[in-house]
C-alpha cells in the first residue's frame, strides 16, 4: 500500500493484519490492487520516485508462522473463492493442507517480502500483529494521525487457538520451513507473550546484522551477478563457481589475499567483497587487501580491456582500492611482494596446462600461513572440455593428500578448495611428487624455474632431483 496522502508505504504481509490498517487509512477504495496490496517491498519501490520511497515512512508488520499459517488456513476452509482458487476441500485438515499447499505464494516466508534485492529490509519500522493495537499507535504517532479506528475486517469461524491444530509432525515441518524468520524474529511454539523479545517492534536496520552468512552470501552474489560487465562473462566463471568463490573468500577470513590469474578481473571482485563480508560478519577491522598477478597487460579474451578493468567498473572506488593488480607477473614475482606466511587465501586460477597449477602453489607456499585457504579452478577441466589439454588443475587437486571440498549440488564440479596444513614441508613434498608425476603439457623455461630453485624432469627423474642443488 501506497499513501500519497499520509506519506508512508505499507508493506503487506498476508495474515498479519495489513487489510485493517489499509481501511483505517481509507486506502481499500483508492487501491488499484483491490482489496490486498501484497506487493513486496521492492515492487512498491519500483512504483514511485527514489526521493518518495526516501522520505516516506515505511512500515510492515509480521506474524508468528505458526499462527500465520493457520489463520491462512482457517480463511481459505472459510471461503469458497479460495478453495477453489487453490483447489482445497472443504474438510482438509490442517496437517494435509500444510502437506500438501503449503508452497502456495501466500505462505512464502515472510522476509520474501521484507528483503530488497540486496538482502536488507530498507523499512522505518517493524511492528508484530501479537501486539497489532499498540503498534499500529506507534505508527500513527510517527505520521501524526489521531483518532485512527483499526477494524477488524477478516474474522476465522473456528475460533480454537493455533496450537490446537498442530501435531508434532506439522510443528516440525513450519519450524523447519521458516527456520530463518523464526530466528530473526525471535518467535517459537506456543503464546508469545511469555517471552518478552518476541512482543517488540523489530529494529529493520538490525536485521541485515543478525543475518546468517550463508543468506548475506546469495544475496550479495545475485548483486555482483547481475551487475557483472557483458564483455567479462566470456571466460569467467559460471554462477555456482562464482558463489563457491565468494563464499571461499568470506569464511577464510583473511586479512592478505592473492589471485594468479587476474583475467578480467571478476574473480578478484567476488574474492574483495568475500573478504568485505568476512570483516562485517566477524566485526573485524576491514583492512584486507589482495594481490592479483598475471602475466598480461590486456585481457586475453578481450584485448580491448586491461587485466583488472571488470573489478575496475564494479567495484566502489574504495573497495578497488583493496587491489594491487601486478602485471606483467607471474607466481615467481611473489617473493618480492609478500611476508613468509603472510597469505590467508590463494586464488589459483593462471594456466592450467600441467605443471603450471602446481608450479603456481610451489611459488606461493612459502607466503601461505599454515590454515589457509587455497582454491583452485579447472579441476575438471578434462572431463567439461577433453579437447583443451588443461589437466594440470586436475592433476593437483586429485593427488594432493588434504582434506579437499568441492562445488555441491553439480555432476562435475570445476572448482574446489582446501587448506594448507601446518606442515608446510610436508606438503611441499607432495607437490614435487606431483610436478613429475605426469607429463608436462606446456613447456616452461629455464630462467623460470631457476628462480623456483627447480629443474626439468628428465626420462628418468624422481621426486630427489625436483629441487636444483645450489
Amino acid at each position: 500500500m501506497i499513501s500519497s496522502l499520509h506519506k508512508c508505504i505499507l508493506v503487506h504481509i498476508p495474515k498479519t493484519g495489513g487489510t485493517s490498517i489499509t481501511k483505517a487509512f481509507g486506502q481499500i477504495e483508492a487501491s488499484r490492487h483491490g482489496v490486498q496490496d501484497h506487493r513486496t517491498v521492492s515492487q512498491l519501490r519500483d512504483t514511485i520516485s527514489p526521493a518518495e520511497f526516501e522520505s516516506y515512512f515505511k512500515f510492515a508488520f509480521i506474524r508468528n508462522p505458526w499462527a500465520r499459517i493457520v489463520s491462512w488456513y482457517k480463511n481459505v476452509i472459510q471461503d469458497p473463492v479460495h478453495r477453489q482458487n487453490f483447489k482445497v476441500d472443504q474438510d482438509c485438515s490442517f496437517p494435509d493442507f500444510l502437506h500438501k499447499h503449503g508452497s502456495i505464494w501466500g505462505l512464502q516466508s515472510q522476509l520474501y517480502w521484507l528483503r530488497d534485492t540486496n538482502g536488507e529490509i530498507p523499512l522505518d519500522f517493524i511492528g508484530r500483529f501479537e501486539n497489532l493495537a499498540e503498534h499500529f499507535r506507534v505508527v500513527c504517532e510517527r505520521l501524526g494521525l489521531q483518532n485512527v479506528e483499526l477494524p477488524h475486517l477478516v474474522k476465522a469461524h473456528d475460533s480454537r487457538p493455533y496450537t490446537a491444530l498442530y501435531n508434532d509432525e506439522s510443528r516440525r515441518i513450519v519450524a523447519e520451513r521458516y527456520a530463518e524468520e523464526i530466528d530473526l524474529f525471535g518467535y517459537q511454539f506456543g503464546p508469545t507473550a511469555s517471552h518478552g523479545s518476541a512482543v517488540m517492534p523489530v529494529d529493520p536496520k538490525a536485521c541485515w546484522d543478525r543475518t546468517s552468512e550463508k543468506v548475506k552470501i546469495d544475496f550479495l552474489m545475485r548483486s555482483i551477478w547481475t551487475e557483472r560487465p557483458q564483455w567479462a562473462s566470456q571466460g569467467s566463471l559460471g554462477l555456482g563457481a562464482s558463489r563457491y568463490l565468494l563464499a571461499a573468500a568470506s569464511q577464510s577470513r583473511a586479512k592478505r589475499a592473492a589471485e594468479i590469474g587476474t583475467g578480467s578481473g571478476y574473480s578478484a571482485t567476488l574474492i574483495c567483497h568475500g573478504l568485505q563480508l568476512a570483516s562485517e560478519v566477524s566485526h573485524a577491522s576491514d583492512d584486507y587487501r589482495i594481490t592479483s598477478y598475471d602475466i598480461s597487460k590486456e585481457c586475453l579474451f578481450d584485448r580491448q580491456h586491461k587485466v583488472g578493468d571488470a573489478a575496475r567498473e564494479q567495484l566502489s572506488a574504495e573497495m578497488a582500492e583493496r587491489i594491487t593488480f601486478r602485471n606483467p607477473a607471474s607466481a615467481a614475482d611473489m617473493v618480492h611482494f609478500h611476508a613468509l606466511d603472510e597469505l590467508g587465501l590463494l586464488f589459483v586460477d593462471g594456466n592450467h596446462r600441467h605443471p603450471w597449477p602446481t608450479l603456481d602453489l610451489l611459488a606461493a607456499l612459502p607466503y601461505l600461513a599454515p590454515g589457509a585457504t587455497v582454491v583452485l579452478r579447472g579441476i575438471n577441466a578434462p572431463l567439461i572440455r577433453p579437447e583443451s589439454g588443461e589437466s594440470g588443475a586436475k592433476y593437483l587437486f586429485d593427488d594432493l593428500n588434504v582434506t579437499k571440498d568441492t562445488e555441491a549440488d553439480i555432476d562435475v564440479p570445476n572448482i574446489g578448495r582446501f587448506v594448507i596444513p601446518s606442515d608446510k614441508s610436508e606438503l611441499e613434498s607432495q607437490l614435487l611428487g606431483i610436478l613429475h608425476a605426469h607429463e608436462w603439457q606446456a613447456d616452461v623455461g629455464d630462467r623460470y624455474l631457476q628462480r623456483l630453485g627447480l629443474k626439468k624432469p628428465t626420462a628418468r627423474a624422481t621426486k630427489a632431483e625436483a629441487r636444483a642443488v645450489p
